[in-house]
């Protein structure tokens, strides 16, 4: 199963069941996913409702294999973006504890890559 998304041209495949209906849903994941960390969109000046459902108290609490984890991971990179790659800051904006920030964006080892590589762009030190 090959899913391509029109607007960005951007494909998932998935092909390792045999039920076509996993595929698919394997496929819109990795997908979900691509767009999460290749797109950038202007963030917010607050939390999404998403965000605010999944963190209380200074913690995110998501299981990477959740739907919602690609929006998430999506919103962190934006907000990282918008502000320059400071994760502190990033951290206030979103209501959690830049602990938390860095440790749901090491769920997704690319997510963390792209964050470490726009960081060193900017002189910045790695963060893991």
């Amino acid at each position: 199963m090959i899913l391509h998304h029109v607007p960005t041209g951007l494909t998932a495949e998935a092909n390792e069941r045999r039920s076509q209906q996993t595929n698919r849903e394997a496929a819109l994941f990795r997908l979900r996913m691509r767009m999460a960390l290749e797109i950038r969109t202007a963030p917010s000046n607050e939390p999404s409702m998403l965000w605010s459902a999944r963190s209380s108290g200074g913690r995110v609490r998501i299981n990477p294999e959740h739907r919602d984890f690609p929006s998430l991971i999506a919103e962190a990179l934006d907000q990282l973006d918008a502000l320059e790659m400071d994760p502190k800051r990033v951290a206030q904006v979103l209501g959690c504890s830049t602990t938390q920030l860095v440790r749901l964006l090491a769920l997704e080892p690319r997510a963390l890559a792209i964050l470490n590589s726009d960081r060193a762009r900017r002189g910045l030190h790695p963060l893991n």
